[in-house]
């Protein structure tokens, strides 16, 4: 099972997401845990790589774990942390060459469809729904 790393950036009752380039899925920003790395050494690195963003740890707070099908085909344990946002405006992203799309998107926007998001995502995204964050 691929360890993977997640982080939930929420503005505005709004979550991003990133099309990754030949997949067609939406993600969240993240990506793989490398060998003798923690989770949120991995996140912050990730973040940096993906984003632009420069996150420190205290600006991530655990939100939990998740199984299921990543990638189709693909079992992932998806390790998922909220990102801090305190801003008026959705921060600046410098998307890189991994992604080609990314939008804020409302939980109304993603039932009415278009998105095709990971199965495992989809556990997290009810989780959210649920406490009350989108």
């Amino acid at each position: 099972m691929l360890e993977v790393v997640a982080g939930l950036a929420i503005w505005n009752k709004q979550i991003l997401l990133l099309k990754k380039n030949g997949l067609g899925i939406w993600w969240f920003p993240g990506g793989k845990v490398e060998d003798g790395e923690c989770y949120v050494d991995s996140l912050v690195r990730e973040l940096d790589q993906e984003l632009g963003w420069r996150i420190f740890s205290p600006h991530v707070k655990f939100f939990g774990e998740f199984r299921g099908e990543g990638a189709p085909g693909k079992s992932v344990h998806l390790t998922c942390y909220r990102i801090l946002l305190n801003t008026q405006l959705p921060p600046a992203i410098h998307l890189n060459t991994e992604s080609s799309e990314l939008a804020w998107l409302s939980m109304g926007v993603l039932r009415l469809g278009g998105y095709q998001v990971s199965k495992v995502s989809r556990y997290c995204l009810r989780r959210l729904v649920k406490l009350g964050y989108l």
